[in-house]
């Protein structure tokens, strides 16, 4: 992997995506041959209820000061209640010691499985919580943890909020939409890490798409697509979704044109391992 974790001086450190939720994170920076600095995102989400507070992802280790900077300033004295992460890798679980030692009565609640195993010192703040079950958290605002149909691990969750419309993804819908596709991070110029789908210069081309699908999501080349990608959206008949919130790469708020983008990248990693195999 070729990237560099950092963080950069002018990060933009928060930016509220609907009322009471909040994308925070770090970037990698990569240099390019060229020069070109490209950077690839890690991002956490920040939801403010008028009773409780959840955090969607902890972010990676590297940018735990850039986190913990943006939620100072949104909670504002307020204590975090809750924490969901997707799934046990780095970048989604590696900041919840330093979570769990700032807030004494936060819990991490959604799969709880293996944590206890990773974190054996904070093995009694980890609460299984079911899936399509709503967690109220005051004014309207409720979380409901869902089954991720495109997992990386086998306890991969999604998450949704009611009120605002926005699923929560954890590494499906990534892309890649700067530089030539030779690199499994979804890439993207500096200045554009908290632009929505919209506000970028263009959509991502099926090819970006499917280079990172295969790269990243390697078994999508032996499952039919429409398999699972049928079963997204089935689910988001069910919640229907306004906002889609990846961990890695950005805000998607124009579903209706990204989706056909993605459902072509998939069939083409599928399409592609089979021709591979039949060689």
């Amino acid at each position: 992997m070729s990237l560099k974790l950092s963080v950069t001086d002018n990060y933009p450190i928060k930016r509220e995506i609907a009322p009471g939720i909040h994308w925070l994170g770090g970037c990698g920076e990569r240099l390019e041959p060229s020069g070109e600095i490209l950077h690839s995102s890690a991002s956490t989400f920040l939801l403010m209820g008028d009773e409780k507070t959840l955090l969607v992802d902890t972010g990676a280790p590297i940018h735990y000061p850039l986190i913990r900077q943006g939620m100072d300033e949104i909670l504002a004295g307020r204590q975090l209640d809750y924490v969901v992460p997707s799934h046990p890798e780095l970048p989604h679980s590696g900041n919840m010691p330093k979570l769990f030692d700032k807030y004494p009565k936060l819990r991490a609640i959604g799969d709880d499985r293996d944590y206890r195993l990773f974190y054996p010192q904070y093995a009694d703040r980890f609460d299984f919580w079911p899936q399509h079950k709503p967690l109220p958290l005051g004014g309207g605002m409720e979380f409901t943890v869902l089954e991720a149909p495109i997992k990386d691990l086998v306890s991969t969750t999604w998450g949704y909020e009611g009120r605002e419309q926005v699923m929560f993804v954890s590494d499906a819908f990534g892309y890649l939409h700067r530089a030539a596709p030779d690199d499994e991070n979804p890439l993207h110029k500096p200045g554009e890490c908290r632009l929505l789908t919209t506000e970028l210069p263009k959509l991502p081309e099926v090819y970006q798409a499917a280079f990172l699908t295969r790269s990243a999501l390697a078994w999508t080349g032996f499952m039919d697509a429409n398999v699972f990608l049928n079963t997204v959206r089935k689910m988001i008949e069910r919640y229907p979704s306004k906002l889609i919130a990846p961990t890695h790469g950005n805000v998607i708020d124009n579903l209706d044109e990204i989706m056909p983008i993605m459902r072509a990248a998939y069939t083409s990693a599928y399409e592609t391992e089979r021709a591979r195999s039949k060689a």
